[in-house]
């Protein structure tokens, strides 16, 4: 089996490009009470970063496709809306599903943000884990992704992709540094089966192993590179090819092979939702993206020695993919955390180096009445971090409900409810789907984007908009009623129109019902 061992690294193997002194002042540092107490801080913050309430437009219809599949199995049909009912369904999120109507059933709203806050927070773990750099510099580079990522990071089945990408460079890297036997190389094929029951992101995975297939090749021809044993660089296109076959050990078979393709490729998808749009870096939801853009640039420029060929490939093309889509941006932060630390702490090397040779023969007294000073210190810094945590998940959990209040129309389903139009034919907000599928609806429409395909969501998006030919989409299906927000451009055009007339108003959503004269309308409210 020695074939199998990576033939370049050892356990204590230092971060390429520095000295053994500042090997020893790093595990000098780890060691320390203020060090350590100084990770536990930075990791405070980021999971008050990570926590984040159960609001996404998605988790309803998540939810209620969880509770779905335990009482009557996985549909392959659409069943929640009127407009599509039985066309194909791929429910490639599955098994995310049914954990997340688990959680649900156990705690409500609190259970799932405990639980995905736990899956992110795990994510940035093993990305600091992966780093070989010094503890603090790595927990800082985590706090930075943390803040980049949270533009989309939330309860939702999507954290699943980031802790799968992350567990694959992982076992990689360890591999490289001889932490990890060779030989687990072949878990990853059934960490793939597993995740292509979570998530059609499951293909992350395959990429990652593909792209250390070919970027290895070419570290052995970089000069002092530390590319992977030959054994392993070989073993990694039949890994990949594993991992790739391994998907169709799913519900939906061969179907979750061209599942994401056929999402990348839909034009529907990028024009009309907004999380598939390009960041706008107008916005402050973005500077941390672009910190963390510049800091990984300047890091790589300016270290005396570059990433490896397979690090520059997975973070030159995660960041692609964030500038392409906002969607994206955290698979860009999770994957740059070990490379962007290595870098700084290269950078940072020199002047620790120089710094211990000023102090001279007195450090050591030095270090001492330090060791003493810094155990109160460290004490401080310890409960602080829990009290920031317990703060933020006490205030998120808190104002779970009154945020869901103010981003749905709660009171105008239960107003719909009460003047017993739920059962007639009515046209939703895009955003809403969801949250009608939860109250037990039929929907116009929903996040389901792949259900409803491109051309049914430009016929849609027709009338939401308000374009032109907007009123097809009402009349082709005899919608009755209209629920949207109070400023939407469907609604501006239906309160000057003669045969629509505006029944409630909430200052969360607006219904508009089909009707010439307020006498004629329904009781609603």
């Amino acid at each position: 089996m020695s074939d199998l061992l990576p033939t370049r690294a050892t356990p204590s193997e230092p971060v390429p490009g520095t000295s053994s002194d500042a090997t020893r002042q790093r595990t000098r540092a780890r060691n320390t009470p203020t060090g350590r107490a100084g990770v536990f801080l930075l990791f405070s913050i980021t999971v008050a970063l990570s926590v984040a309430t159960a609001t996404d437009p998605d988790l309803w219809w998540h939810l209620r496709t969880g509770e779905l599949i335990l009482a009557d199995g996985i549909p392959s049909g659409d069943v929640f809306s009127f407009t599509v009912p039985g066309r194909d369904w791929i429910t490639h999120e599955w098994g995310s599903q049914v954990l997340m109507w688990l959680l649900w059933r156990v705690g409500g709203a609190p259970a799932l943000i405990v639980a995905f806050t736990a899956l992110i927070v795990a994510t940035y773990v093993l990305a600091h884990m992966t780093s070989r750099a010094r503890p603090l510099v790595t927990a800082s580079v985590v706090v930075l992704a943390a803040a980049t990522a949270r533009i989309a990071t939330a309860p939702r089945p999507q954290m699943l992709n980031l802790f799968g990408l992350v567990l694959v460079v992982f076992v990689l890297e360890r591999i490289r540094a001889g932490r990890l036997d060779a030989r687990l190389l072949w878990a990853i094929p059934a960490v793939i089966a597993v995740w292509a029951n979570l998530h059609s992101g499951y293909l992350l995975g395959v990429v990652v192993v593909a792209v250390y297939a070919i970027g290895e090749r070419f570290e052995r021809r970089r000069p002092g590179g530390r590319p992977l044993s030959d054994a392993v660089v070989g073993r990694l296109p039949v890994v990949a090819a594993l991992s790739f076959a391994a998907a169709a050990l799913n519900p939906n078979g061969l179907a979750i092979w061209r599942y994401p393709f056929d999402t990348l490729r839909s034009d529907a998808m990028r024009t009309y939702i907004r999380e598939w749009h390009s960041p706008d870096f107008h916005s402050p939801w973005f500077w941390p993206f672009a910190a963390m853009l510049g800091v990984t640039v300047i890091a790589i420029a300016a270290s005396r020695r570059s990433p490896g060929v397979t690090q520059c490939l997975l973070v030159g093309g995660t960041a692609f993919a964030g500038l392409q889509s906002m969607r994206h941006i955290p698979l860009f932060a999770v994957v740059a955390i070990p490379v962007v630390a290595e870098q700084l702490e290269i950078l940072l090397d020199a002047r620790r180096v120089r710094r211990s040779e000023s102090l001279g023969s007195g450090s050591a007294r030095q270090g001492s009445a330090s060791l003493r000073t810094s155990r109160p210190i460290a004490a401080l810094t310890v409960a602080l971090g829990v009290v920031v945590m317990v703060m933020f998940f006490g205030a998120v959990i808190a104002n779970n409900d009154r945020a869901v209040a103010e981003l749905y129309p709660v009171d105008a389903v239960d107003a719909l409810v009460d003047a017993g139009l739920d059962d007639e034919p009515g046209f939703n907000a895009y955003g809403w789907g969801g949250y009608l599928i939860w109250r037990d609806l039929p929907v116009f429409i929903d996040g389901r984007a792949d259900v409803y395909g491109d051309e049914f969501m430009t016929y849609y998006f027709s009338a939401e908009d308000a374009t032109a030919g907007w009123r097809a989409p009402l009349d082709d299906l005899d919608v009755q009623w209209v629920l949207l927000a109070p400023d939407a451009d469907l609604g501006v055009v239906l309160a000057e129109t003669d045969d629509w007339t505006s029944v409630y108003d909430d200052g969360v959503a607006e219904i508009f019902y089909r009707c010439a004269a307020p006498s004629n309308c329904p009781r609603v409210g």
